[in-house]
């Protein structure tokens, strides 16, 4: 039998560095949802074609590819389109350029944003060169996104997948029967 009195016994300095590093580094893998999440929407959006647009890839703000997004409504918010553009850009899908006017009162500073190597491939030159956004999309796809929360089930009873369990069918069984996936 195991003795569990020393390691009840052992003290954990919560204030050391080590101590705040693992907490930050939870934090970070708790989070990581939010890059392909954010990946997803900017794709749905069409946002690296708006960037692209008439085959340049100019740095531009938020307000400016909402601009040329064709069915973007008047309540489009810039605001929220910028945060996901700066959680990607630290991600390598974009480059951020912060462009600052100066005038006699005051400075103003503008983010500006292009696509990276990474982020050009969610664009579509030609038919010999396709997007991968639609390879984003199929795998984050709500039926499958389902699945996610239930992959301890698959651990505690392997007869049956996650994807199985939510969806009421395997995943290869559901696509099969579902052209538009």
């Amino acid at each position: 039998m195991a003795n569990h009195s020393s390691a009840a016994a052992m003290v954990v300095d919560e204030t050391s560095e080590a101590r705040n590093n693992a907490r930050l580094k939870i934090i970070e893998l708790a989070n990581l949802i939010s890059v392909p999440m954010s990946l997803t929407a900017i794709v749905r959006l069409k946002v690296p074609e708006a960037i692209w647009s008439n085959g340049s890839n100019t740095p531009v703000s938020a307000a400016e590819i909402l601009s040329r997004l064709p069915d973007a409504p008047a309540t489009a918010d810039a605001e929220n389109l910028q945060r996901l553009l700066r959680v990607l850009t630290s991600f390598g899908v974009f480059s951020e350029h912060l462009d600052t006017t100066s005038s006699s009162s005051s400075s103003t500073s503008e983010r500006r944003y292009c696509l990276t190597e990474v982020g050009q491939t969610l664009v579509s030159f030609d038919e010999s060169c396709p997007s991968h956004g639609a390879y984003v999309l199929q795998h984050h796809q709500e039926t499958l996104l389902k699945a996610w929360p239930f992959l301890h089930t698959a651990i505690l009873d392997a007869s049956t997948e996650p994807f199985a369990r939510v969806n009421g069918e395997p995943a290869y069984q559901y696509y099969g029967k579902n052209d538009e996936l």
